[in-house]
């Protein structure tokens, strides 16, 4: 449940906001339309809080494994070699 929080917490946190607005919408018993409230504003935010994390993230990832990675081959007679990453030579 922590991961879901922590990788869509860009969504939920404009989706959050908009139910609250709509309890205390529905709390004061006004009629309005629900296409009148921050709708637009909200999925826009949304869109927005994921695109600058996907920027974030694109820029700041790492790797742990440096090198070239070698798939696994097939020898005669069944024998499957593990595919893996080579150490990258100096």
């Amino acid at each position: 449940m922590s991961r879901f929080l922590v990788e869509f917490w860009p969504a939920l946190l404009p989706l959050s906001l908009y139910v609250v607005w709509l309890t205390l919408l529905r709390k004061e018993k006004t009629r309005q339309k629900l296409t009148s409230g921050p709708l637009f504003w909200t999925i826009l935010s949304s869109a927005l809080l994921i695109a600058a994390c996907l920027l974030y993230w694109s820029g700041h990832q790492t790797t742990l494994h440096r090198g070239t990675y070698v798939p696994p081959t097939y020898k005669p007679g069944g024998r499957i070699t593990p595919g893996g990453v080579a150490p990258q030579v100096p």
